[in-house]
Protein backbone atom coordinates (compact mmCIF):
# COMPACT_ATOMS: atom_id res chain seq x y z
CA UNK A 1 0.00 0.00 0.00
CA UNK A 2 1.32 3.46 -0.90
CA UNK A 3 0.50 6.60 1.01
CA UNK A 4 0.17 10.05 -0.51
CA UNK A 5 0.88 13.14 1.56
CA UNK A 6 0.22 16.77 0.76
CA UNK A 7 3.31 18.95 0.90
CA UNK A 8 3.15 22.67 1.55
CA UNK A 9 4.66 25.70 3.23
CA UNK A 10 3.70 26.43 6.82
CA UNK A 11 2.75 29.96 5.71
CA UNK A 12 -0.05 28.38 3.64
CA UNK A 13 -1.10 26.07 6.48
CA UNK A 14 -0.75 28.09 9.70
CA UNK A 15 -3.43 25.90 11.28
CA UNK A 16 -0.68 23.25 11.62
CA UNK A 17 1.37 25.47 13.97
CA UNK A 18 -0.19 24.09 17.15
CA UNK A 19 0.49 20.46 16.23
CA UNK A 20 4.05 21.33 15.15
CA UNK A 21 4.69 22.93 18.54
CA UNK A 22 3.21 19.91 20.33
CA UNK A 23 5.38 17.47 18.35
CA UNK A 24 8.53 19.50 18.93
CA UNK A 25 7.89 19.69 22.67
CA UNK A 26 7.07 15.96 22.79
CA UNK A 27 10.31 15.14 20.95
CA UNK A 28 12.74 17.77 22.26
CA UNK A 29 10.96 19.67 25.02
CA UNK A 30 14.04 20.45 27.12
CA UNK A 31 16.07 21.52 24.07
CA UNK A 32 13.26 23.77 22.83
CA UNK A 33 12.91 25.25 26.33
CA UNK A 34 16.68 25.90 26.53
CA UNK A 35 16.41 27.80 23.27
CA UNK A 36 13.94 30.20 24.85
CA UNK A 37 10.40 28.90 24.32
CA UNK A 38 8.74 28.02 27.58
CA UNK A 39 5.67 26.21 26.21
CA UNK A 40 3.75 25.32 23.06
CA UNK A 41 1.86 28.63 23.03
CA UNK A 42 5.13 30.59 22.94
CA UNK A 43 6.44 28.38 20.14
CA UNK A 44 3.23 28.75 18.10
CA UNK A 45 3.62 32.53 18.39
CA UNK A 46 7.24 32.19 17.21
CA UNK A 47 6.15 30.08 14.22
CA UNK A 48 3.43 32.51 13.21
CA UNK A 49 5.68 35.55 13.64
CA UNK A 50 9.03 34.42 12.26
CA UNK A 51 8.65 31.20 10.31
CA UNK A 52 6.36 31.88 7.40
CA UNK A 53 8.90 31.88 4.56
CA UNK A 54 8.73 29.79 1.42
CA UNK A 55 11.16 28.71 -1.28
CA UNK A 56 12.65 32.19 -1.49
CA UNK A 57 13.66 32.42 2.14
CA UNK A 58 15.66 31.00 4.96
CA UNK A 59 13.26 30.46 7.87
CA UNK A 60 11.24 28.25 5.56
CA UNK A 61 9.08 25.52 6.98
CA UNK A 62 7.76 22.56 5.05
CA UNK A 63 4.77 20.61 6.29
CA UNK A 64 3.61 17.19 5.12
CA UNK A 65 -0.03 16.39 5.78
CA UNK A 66 -2.17 13.29 5.51
CA UNK A 67 -5.84 13.46 4.61
CA UNK A 68 -8.18 10.72 5.75
CA UNK A 69 -11.96 10.85 6.00
CA UNK A 70 -11.92 14.59 5.17
CA UNK A 71 -9.60 15.24 8.09
CA UNK A 72 -6.14 16.70 7.48
CA UNK A 73 -3.45 15.97 10.04
CA UNK A 74 0.21 16.87 10.25
CA UNK A 75 2.50 13.96 9.35
CA UNK A 76 5.86 15.76 9.43
CA UNK A 77 7.66 19.07 9.49
CA UNK A 78 11.07 20.60 8.88
CA UNK A 79 12.63 24.00 9.27
CA UNK A 80 15.45 25.58 7.32
CA UNK A 81 17.09 28.39 9.27
CA UNK A 82 20.12 30.63 9.18
CA UNK A 83 21.42 29.30 12.51
CA UNK A 84 20.30 26.49 14.82
CA UNK A 85 23.30 26.39 17.15
CA UNK A 86 24.30 29.63 18.86
CA UNK A 87 27.86 28.41 19.54
CA UNK A 88 28.37 27.77 15.80
CA UNK A 89 26.76 30.91 14.38
CA UNK A 90 29.36 31.14 11.60
CA UNK A 91 27.87 28.04 9.97
CA UNK A 92 24.77 28.42 7.84
CA UNK A 93 22.16 27.45 6.75
CA UNK A 94 20.86 24.74 9.09
CA UNK A 95 18.37 21.93 8.68
CA UNK A 96 16.42 22.02 11.93
CA UNK A 97 13.40 20.56 13.68
CA UNK A 98 12.87 17.56 11.44
CA UNK A 99 9.99 15.86 13.20
CA UNK A 100 7.53 13.12 12.22
CA UNK A 101 4.31 12.39 14.06
CA UNK A 102 4.73 9.02 15.87
CA UNK A 103 1.93 7.36 13.92
CA UNK A 104 3.74 8.15 10.63
CA UNK A 105 7.19 6.91 11.69
CA UNK A 106 9.02 3.95 10.15
CA UNK A 107 7.63 4.77 6.69
CA UNK A 108 10.52 6.77 5.24
CA UNK A 109 8.96 10.15 5.92
CA UNK A 110 11.99 11.46 7.83
CA UNK A 111 14.21 10.78 4.83
CA UNK A 112 11.73 12.53 2.54
CA UNK A 113 11.77 15.58 4.81
CA UNK A 114 15.58 15.68 4.96
CA UNK A 115 15.76 15.43 1.15
CA UNK A 116 13.28 18.28 0.83
CA UNK A 117 15.36 20.40 3.19
CA UNK A 118 18.48 19.64 1.16
CA UNK A 119 16.64 20.56 -2.05
CA UNK A 120 15.36 23.79 -0.56
CA UNK A 121 18.84 24.84 0.60
CA UNK A 122 20.32 23.96 -2.81
CA UNK A 123 17.51 25.93 -4.44
CA UNK A 124 18.56 28.96 -2.42
CA UNK A 125 22.08 28.58 -3.83
CA UNK A 126 23.79 27.04 -0.81
CA UNK A 127 26.64 24.60 -1.32
CA UNK A 128 26.58 23.25 2.25
CA UNK A 129 23.88 22.53 4.79
CA UNK A 130 24.43 21.94 8.52
CA UNK A 131 22.54 20.24 11.33
CA UNK A 132 23.13 19.09 14.87
CA UNK A 133 21.75 15.90 16.25
CA UNK A 134 21.97 13.39 19.07
CA UNK A 135 24.31 10.35 18.99
CA UNK A 136 21.55 7.83 18.22
CA UNK A 137 20.71 9.63 14.95
CA UNK A 138 24.23 10.13 13.57
CA UNK A 139 24.27 6.89 11.56
CA UNK A 140 20.82 7.63 10.13
CA UNK A 141 22.12 10.92 8.74
CA UNK A 142 25.41 9.35 7.62
CA UNK A 143 23.42 6.82 5.61
CA UNK A 144 21.96 9.80 3.70
CA UNK A 145 25.38 11.24 2.89
CA UNK A 146 25.86 13.58 5.85
CA UNK A 147 29.32 13.91 7.44
CA UNK A 148 30.24 14.49 11.07
CA UNK A 149 32.37 17.54 11.62
CA UNK A 150 32.30 17.96 15.38
CA UNK A 151 31.07 16.50 18.66
CA UNK A 152 30.47 18.87 21.56
CA UNK A 153 28.37 19.52 24.62
CA UNK A 154 25.50 21.85 23.70
CA UNK A 155 22.71 22.87 26.09
CA UNK A 156 23.88 20.02 28.31
CA UNK A 157 23.56 17.39 25.56
CA UNK A 158 26.05 15.33 23.60
CA UNK A 159 25.61 16.98 20.19
CA UNK A 160 27.04 16.06 16.81
CA UNK A 161 27.41 18.78 14.18
CA UNK A 162 27.08 17.44 10.66
CA UNK A 163 27.17 18.88 7.16
CA UNK A 164 26.30 17.85 3.63
CA UNK A 165 27.68 19.28 0.41
CA UNK A 166 25.01 20.42 -2.03
CA UNK A 167 24.85 21.26 -5.70
CA UNK A 168 22.86 24.47 -6.12
CA UNK A 169 19.90 23.86 -8.43
CA UNK A 170 16.27 24.99 -8.70
CA UNK A 171 13.84 23.61 -6.14
CA UNK A 172 10.10 23.28 -6.42
CA UNK A 173 8.07 21.89 -3.56
CA UNK A 174 5.89 19.05 -4.87
CA UNK A 175 2.22 19.29 -3.97
CA UNK A 176 2.02 15.54 -3.33
CA UNK A 177 4.58 13.11 -1.95
CA UNK A 178 4.12 9.40 -2.39
CA UNK A 179 5.78 7.24 0.22
CA UNK A 180 7.09 3.81 -0.67
CA UNK A 181 5.08 0.78 0.31
CA UNK A 182 4.64 0.37 4.04
CA UNK A 183 3.10 -2.21 6.34
CA UNK A 184 1.83 0.05 9.10
CA UNK A 185 -1.77 1.16 8.67
CA UNK A 186 -2.55 4.67 9.79
CA UNK A 187 -5.98 4.84 11.34
CA UNK A 188 -8.06 7.63 12.79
Amino acid sequence: MRMQLQAGWLRDHPEQSQRIAELLFESWGEVIAFQGWSDTDAYVKHLKTHCMGGAESLYSNIVLMHESNSRVELAGFLNLSDCDMSVRSSLHPWLANVVVDPKFRKMGLGRVLVQMGEGLAAGLGHEKLFLWTFPHLVKWYEDMGWNRIEQLSYLGYDAHVMHKSLEPKPFELPSLVELPEFKTVVSD
